[in-house]
């Protein structure tokens, strides 16, 4: 959540497990397919845009890219 926070709840104690449905979906890709950074950074993207529905801008790709 430091990184990538694509609605903006890092601070907000009562949410901090927002986003762990999706630790299993990156833990394959990296341990078991073995992905590249940018196919990681890709899918957090789809994730924020097409699964909890943030609005597609550049600092959501930025950010997306930097948590590789």
């Amino acid at each position: 959540m430091d990184v990538w926070d694509p609605i903006g709840v890092r601070d907000v104690p009562e949410v901090q497990d927002e986003y762990d449905r999706y630790v299993g979906e990156i833990y394959v890709m990296l341990m078991d397919q073995r992905a590249a950074q940018q196919a990681v950074a890709d899918h957090l993207h789809d994730t924020a845009v097409n699964y909890i529905g943030v609005p597609d801008r550049p600092q959501l790709i930025e950010r997306s890219r930097a948590i590789c």
